[in-house]
């Protein structure tokens, strides 16, 4: 399957409370990624549409960066620009 994601990644972020998935972000894509199982779970799908909260944004567009909030089990920071949104899932 091609997707944007054969020209690379812009950010990627552990999922909270999962031992083998990521998410990886490219322009306004986003997956959710298996390292165990090396393979997709869910996507490609549309940043916006995979976190509805983020339509219409600046941060539906693209990522700078992502990571998870160390002390939560269900929280990720999106960066963009001088921009920082928290997203619990």
């Amino acid at each position: 399957m091609q997707t944007v994601f054969i020209q690379g990644i812009d950010a990627a972020c552990p999922v909270p409370g999962s031992s083998t998935d990521v998410y990886l972000f490219k322009g306004d894509q986003c997956v959710r990624y298996n390292f165990y199982t090396r393979k997709i779970v869910v996507g490609p799908v549309r940043i916006g549409e995979n976190w509805p909260s983020l339509a219409g944004t600046l941060f539906a567009y693209s990522l700078d960066a992502a990571c998870a909030v160390p002390v939560s089990s269900d929280a990720v920071y999106m960066f963009k620009r001088n921009r920082v949104y928290a997203h619990t899932l």
